[in-house]
C-alpha cells in the first residue's frame, strides 16, 4: 500500500510505502526512488506533476487518474500497485468496552473478520461502513498499523467523513460513516472504486 500526496509548493507528488528515514537510491528524469535498509524503496518523489496533471488533490492514495500517472512514471523502474486501502465493512459484533467511550468490534471484510476498537458513539451491529485496513496511509499522513487500545487489539479502523476527507451529503456528517443499504453486497470490496460506479 502507498501513500500518495501532492506537495504544490515544490510540485513533487510524494509516494510513500514506508513510514521509516529514507536515502537517496536513484534519479532518472523527474523521479527520485529513496530507500531504506537493503535499498528497499520505501519512498518515491516525482517532479513537475503539475505539466501533467490538473488539478491536483493534496490526497491522492485512491485517485484513478494520479494512480494511472504514477503507474506510468515508474514503469521503468518496477511495478507499481496500489493495494485496496479503505473496504466496506460489516459490523458484526459491536461491544461496550466498560470504563471507556470504546466499544469492540468484529467486522466482516469479505475476506475475513478483524477485531477492531472504536470510538464512535454511532457505531452499531449490522451496519455498514468505511474501514482503513492495517498498512492504509490516511489523508492525514498516518499509516494505520496494528495497535492495542485498552489492552484489546485493533486490526483497521472505521472511519468517519472527516479522517477520510469526504464532502459527502449522503452520509452522517458525525461520527463513523454508516453507508446505505446498496454497498451490502459490496463487503470487502474497495469502497472508493464502488462508490463512483
Amino acid at each position: 500500500m502507498y501513500g500518495i500526496y501532492y506537495n504544490q509548493l515544490f510540485d513533487v507528488l510524494m509516494v510513500v510505502k514506508k513510514n521509516e528515514p529514507s536515502q537517496l537510491v536513484d534519479i532518472k528524469g523527474d523521479v527520485v526512488l529513496l530507500g531504506g535498509k537493503n535499498d528497499e524503496i520505501n519512498g518515491i518523489n516525482i517532479f513537475k506533476v503539475s505539466q501533467d496533471l490538473h488539478p491536483i488533490k493534496a490526497f491522492n492514495s485512491f485517485e484513478p487518474e494520479v494512480l494511472d500517472y504514477v503507474k506510468t512514471k515508474l514503469a521503468d523502474h518496477f511495478l507499481f500497485v496500489q493495494s485496496s486501502q479503505f473496504v466496506v465493512g460489516k459490523v458484526l459484533v459491536c461491544e461496550y468496552i466498560e470504563g471507556t467511550h470504546l466499544h469492540l468490534c468484529q467486522v466482516d471484510l469479505g475476506t475475513r473478520v478483524e477485531q477492531i476498537v472504536c470510538g464512535a458513539a454511532n457505531i452499531a451491529i449490522d451496519q455498514l461502513v468505511i474501514v482503513a485496513l492495517n498498512g492504509a496511509w490516511m489523508p492525514n499522513g498516518e499509516q494505520i498499523v496494528p495497535s492495542k487500545l485498552r489492552g484489546y487489539e485493533s486490526n483497521g479502523m472505521i472511519c468517519s467523513q472527516k479522517e477520510l476527507g469526504l464532502e459527502n451529503d449522503d452520509f452522517n456528517q458525525t461520527g463513523i460513516v454508516v453507508l446505505p443499504p446498496m454497498f451490502e453486497n459490496k463487503v470487502g470490496q474497495d469502497f472508493f472504486k464502488e462508490s463512483e460506479a
